[in-house]
């Protein structure tokens, strides 16, 4: 859920999920932790659920964007300020687009 929410934060474009458990991450299961409860909760109708759900619960979720709202992030992403990481990440995902529009390269500031 953190992660989506960063998500959302950071950058533009439509964001969904489906908020019922897809998965469970925990190193262990030692202190008696029970991911079942929350997917008990849920088929019992119980509107209260995600207050069931552990930090290791994952969910599902999607983002989609228009072709102006990637290229504002991508300029956005890989400019002077970018974590390096994150403008890795960018310039990879710019490459690939250019390769598909490559009229729009002469257009937008990538890694300026």
């Amino acid at each position: 859920m953190g992660e989506m929410r960063d998500f959302n934060r950071h950058r533009t474009g439509t964001r969904s999920a489906v908020l019922v458990p897809s998965s469970f991450y925990c190193v262990s299961y030692k202190h008696g932790l029970d991911m079942s409860v929350a997917h008990t909760k849920l088929l019992e109708g119980d509107k209260n659920y995600m207050y069931w759900t552990c930090l290791g619960h994952t969910y599902q979720w999607t983002h989609t964007t228009t072709v102006d709202k990637f290229l504002y992030q991508l300029e956005l992403r890989t400019g002077a300020g970018a974590h390096f990481k994150y403008k890795e990440h960018m310039m990879d995902v710019g490459r690939l687009w250019f390769r598909t529009a490559p009229a729009s390269e002469e257009f937008v500031l990538v890694g300026q």
